[in-house]
């Protein structure tokens, strides 16, 4: 089957990220380390031409498309780490994704915050504060968005977003994101996901 994949690394990992894949501990930040550099040592000049006018576009987004094995859709998943999260292990990830004409957006915290729905507040640019209550993942590591298309929506032409979700035994794990170039970063994803 072929299979469309790309995946471009567009942020600021520190050297040790960009050095020892194997070192970061959350999963998908991991992954988006050997991704970036499996794409890094690819040898075919048009995917490397593609990927260097997808660096300039996408600033520092990763963006992976690839094909779903099941029905041959686009699964387009779009990943943005954290500038600022508290975690010693590794950064928080925004993450958006369309698969199987699904889109999710959610939060990777990288430790329990708790089974049950969080409490969660943001605060996009200078805008006044949003409460709401996200979905917990089933490992209690991420919160999802209830409503991702319309949240995704309310991004487009914005800076940044200040995310803060509660621990189920108390305390809170916060993290800003630059969220600049959305609206161009997330066309793949609206695309996959027909909206």
């Amino acid at each position: 089957m072929k299979k469309l994949f790309f995946s471009v690394a567009l942020f600021s990992l520190s050297a040790a990220y960009a050095s020892n894949c194997s070192s970061i501990e959350n999963d998908i930040a991991r992954l988006a380390c050997y991704d970036k550099n499996a794409e890094n040592s690819k040898n075919n000049e048009n995917e490397q031409n593609e990927s260097d006018k997808l660096k300039k576009e996408y600033d520092d987004w990763i963006v992976n498309i690839t094909e779903s094995p099941l029905d041959d859709s686009k699964e387009v998943t779009i990943i943005k780490f954290a500038n600022d999260y508290k975690n010693k292990r590794s950064p928080a990830i925004l993450m958006l994704r369309c698969q199987r004409d699904k889109t999710d957006a959610f939060v990777s915290w990288d430790e329990y915050l708790g089974s049950n729905n969080m409490k969660v507040a943001y605060r996009i640019d200078k805008e006044e504060a949003k409460n709401s209550w996200w979905n917990a993942s089933s490992n209690g590591q991420a919160s999802f968005i209830p409503k991702p298309i319309s949240f995704i929506k309310s991004l487009e032409g914005k800076e940044t977003i200040y995310i803060e979700a509660e621990k189920y035994r108390g305390g809170r794990v916060s993290a800003t994101f630059d969220i600049s170039g959305i609206k161009e970063v997330i066309e793949p994803l609206r695309k996959a996901c027909n909206w």
